[in-house]
Formats: structure tokens, sequence, C-alpha cells
């Protein structure tokens, strides 16, 4: 067992009860071998230790156990968390403070825990290092584009390869490692402006146009996208942000507490599974429309489409489903073929991931970007180049294949991994 360093400058003291004999953690600087020798015996049986898997409900629990082991009473401003819980292997161990923000303490294999800490949430350290930040940049530049979904397998990597104080942030109100994918997000966006720059440009030049044309022909203009005079990358324009709206709105409001709820390995791994199946459920409704079905192009989409398109998004807010499958099932069930709906979906998602990124932005220079925020230049390094290669081999792979490679993908690695986390 190794001392997480997650936790700096601060008064903490771990037993392990469960039949296991105590390993030597730190205190103040001594060993606390004598620590479960002062424990009731009762609480050493393994059939005791189910009974406490909540933290205690008031800090009269608190207390006792904190004199037991040893620690001053907090400060004022500060807290003392406790929490006795069974763990499996490899799970990761928890302490919530007064403001319910869950802190990873520390990492347990096959026993119980009893762990009592004072500390102040701005005295929580972080462990990130720069090989977890490119990998997880690689990652999210690759899966943002991929339809596999970034945010479920920003949660799954993490939790198979052992990270698990970085599973744990990510269900939290706010902690360092979301205010690091901010990065991400970022690095993600350019990828994607830098492999659609020309188009960008030309959507700018169009938007400076129509702006110049509404002043003669009135402000109605704007939203005129059939008239003639109504350029086709003014119309593309148009219709993107049209297609934003809905999840951007939905976003500021759910966001929140749906990765709270659902950015859990076990979650993640079900929606990974459930979006195999949406992916598969488009191509088949595709297919159905026969070899000869004639297909529209992104210069005459409807604006109902787009807006249908525009809100499937919204159900990438859970972690497993992929904003580009879903956004791309819309648009081959709404009449685009392949291509063409993945250019769709491609520009439709930059705003989208640039914006999320820069409202976040300032976190990345407040206290919780503290120790993150070198790391998190360089994941947002790997994350624009790992998203200009997908974006770049994506383009190219959708002018002659499907999605079914990436649904029979969604659904084994979502099969494998709910048995895994079950």
């Amino acid at each position: 067992m190794e001392f997480n360093e997650q936790i700096v400058g601060t008064d903490v003291a771990t037993a392990v009860v469960d039949e296991f004999a105590l390993v030597g953690e730190v205190h103040k600087g001594r060993r606390l071998e004598s620590l479960a020798k002062g424990l009731p015996r009762s609480s050493r049986g393994r059939d005791q230790s189910r009974h406490w898997a909540e933290p205690p409900e008031s800090g009269a629990v608190n207390r006792p156990l904190a004199q037991l082991l040893g620690l001053p009473d907090p400060p004022l401003g500060e807290t003392t968390g406790v929490v006795i819980a069974p763990w499996g292997s490899g799970c990761g161990f928890g302490v919530t403070d007064e403001n319910e923000r869950s802190h990873d303490l520390i990492l347990i294999k096959q026993c119980c825990v009893m762990c009592a800490a004072t500390f102040s949430v701005e005295s929580m350290g972080v462990t990130l290092s720069y090989l977890q930040s490119i990998v997880l940049g690689l990652l999210q530049g690759v899966t943002e584009l991929f339809p596999v979904s970034s945010l479920g397998h920003g949660v799954l990597l993490p939790a198979l390869f052992g990270w698990h104080n970085l599973v744990s942030s990510q269900a939290a109100n706010e902690s360092f490692f979301l205010t690091f994918l901010v990065g991400l997000h970022v690095g993600t966006a350019l990828g994607l402006i830098v492999y659609y720059r020309a188009t960008w440009v030309r959507l700018i030049r169009a938007l400076v146009a129509q702006l110049g044309h509404a002043r003669s022909n009135g402000v109605q203009s704007l939203w005129r996208l059939d008239d003639e005079g109504t350029s086709k990358d003014y119309r593309l324009l148009a219709l993107l942000i049209l297609g934003s709206v809905p999840v951007g709105l939905v976003g500021l409001v759910l966001e929140k507490p749906l990765r709270e709820l659902f950015a859990k390995p076990l979650a993640a791994a079900i929606f990974l599974t459930i979006n195999g199946l949406v992916l598969l459920v488009g191509e088949r409704l595709k297919h159905g429309e026969g070899r000869h079905s004639r297909f529209s192009s992104i210069d005459t989409l409807r604006p109902k489409t787009a807006l249908g398109i525009g809100t499937a998004q919204i159900l990438a807010l859970f972690a497993g489903i992929s904003r580009s499958g879903v956004t791309m099932v819309a648009g081959i069930t709404g009449g685009l073929d392949h291509e063409e709906a993945a250019n769709f979906s491609f520009l439709l998602a930059t705003p989208i991931i640039l914006l999320a990124g820069l409202y976040k932005l300032p976190s990345l220079f407040g206290p919780l970007g503290n120790g993150v925020r070198s790391q998190a230049l360089v994941g947002a390094v790997a994350a624009m180049i790992a998203a200009y290669f997908a974006v770049s081999f994506l383009a190219k792979w959708f002018t002659t294949k499907t999605l079914r490679p990436f649904a029979y993908y969604c659904l084994v690695a979502g099969a494998l991994c709910v048995v895994r986390f079950a």
C-alpha cells in the first residue's frame, strides 16, 4: 500500500481493519503501528464492515475517531471527514468535506479501510503526470471525433489503468481534473479549426458580407436562408449556429448534474454499449431506404433537419454516447450521405467544443488550476495533433465506408467493461 500524495501538508491517518495487518502509514512523520490495537474488536470483523458503507451522519461520530487517531480538532474553515467502507481490488477511497466535495485519498486492495483526515479544500494537491496528460490528450483528440465517445473513454480508460484519483474527480462538483479537461477541449477544437481552416475563412467572410447586405435589405435577410441573395456559405454558417443552440442551452443547465450522476465506469460502459446500438440502428434505417435513394447535400440541408442534427448532441452529455456518432446518425437518417454527414458533424462540433472550453478557461487560471497548467498545455497540444489526424482519417473513411465498425467496437468494448465494473 502506498500513501497517496494527493493530500499535501495535512493530517492524515489510515488503518486497515478487515483482518489485515496494519501497513505503516505516516501521521506527522510517525508510524501508527499501534493504531489497530485501540480499535474496538467488533470493528475488525468482516461482517460488521458492510454496515459502514456510508460516511457518519454527524460530527459526533467523527470527533471520537479523530481523537483515537490522534488528530487535532480542525481549525476554523476546515473539516474532519471519516469514511469506513469495504472496497474491492483497486477501488478508490474518498472523503467528503463540508461542501460535499469528494476527494480521493488512498487506494486499497481487497480490504476495509478506516480513514480520518483534517484538511482544507485549498490544501488539496494533485497527482497528474505528464505521461497521463499526453495519453489523455491523444485519447480526447481521437475519441471526440471517432463515433465512440470521448467522455466515455475519458472515464473508462483511467479506471482500467488504475488512475482512480482521475476517475473520482470526474464525478465531483469541481476538481483539478475537470480543470485539466478544459485544455483538452480547447486543443481538440483548435485541431478541427486547423483542418477546416479554409472552410471557416469562407464562412466568416460570408457572415461579414451578409451583415453588409442586411443594412440595405433589412435585418430579416439574416434568417431568410433560401433567398436568392443568400450565399451557400452564409447559409451553412446559419445552420451551424441553429444546430448549436439546443445543446448549448441544455448543457448550461444539465451538464454538471449529468456528469456527477453518470461519469462513472459502469454507467459509461452501459452508455457505450447503447451508443453501439444507436450506430447500428442508424445504419439499418439508412440501408432500408435502398441503394437508389437520393441524398441531400449540406448546401441544400433544411433548417429543420439541421436543428434535429444539432439537438441530437444533447445525448452526448451522457458519458458513453458519442457526439459525432449521434449527429452522424441524425444526418444520414435525415438524407445526407456518410461523407456529408461527417463533415457537417465535425463543423457542428467545433464551436460547441471551443466555446465550452473557453467558457471554463478561467478556472484553469484559478486555484483549481494550480499544479495542472503545464500538464493542461501538454495535453492540449496532444489533443490538437490527435484531432487533426483523426478528422483527416475520418473525412476519407466516410467517403466509402460506414459507421458499422465503430458500432461493433462500442458493443464489444462496452459489454466487456460492463462485466469488468459490474
